[in-house]
């Protein structure tokens, strides 16, 4: 089962998605597959640990600072070829 929650940003509002572990998808709301994520994922919760810490973690973002993305579980969901560019990002 997927879990969702909203995130209102200076950007607008993100969409979170989690497997009630880790992160597994955010998406802008211009995003065109923004409704899609919405409605697979099957129940809100906003009160999960890993939506509470990356609330914290994109509030620390939005005000100036550089917080670490491995301070966030991921767990996201593509193709392996997508897989290996994500995890390259999250190196740099």
């Amino acid at each position: 089962m997927h879990y969702y929650t909203y995130y209102n940003s200076p950007l607008g509002k993100i969409l979170l998605v989690s497997d009630g572990v880790a992160l597994i998808t955010v998406k802008l709301k211009c995003h065109r597959f923004y409704d899609k994520f919405s409605q697979e994922a099957t129940k809100e919760k906003d009160d999960l640990k890993i939506f509470e810490e990356t609330k914290t973690w994109l509030n620390r973002y939005f005000a100036g600072e550089n917080p670490s993305i491995k301070e966030i579980k991921l767990k996201p969901v593509g193709s392996h070829f997508r897989q290996v560019i994500w995890k390259m990002l999250c190196d740099i």
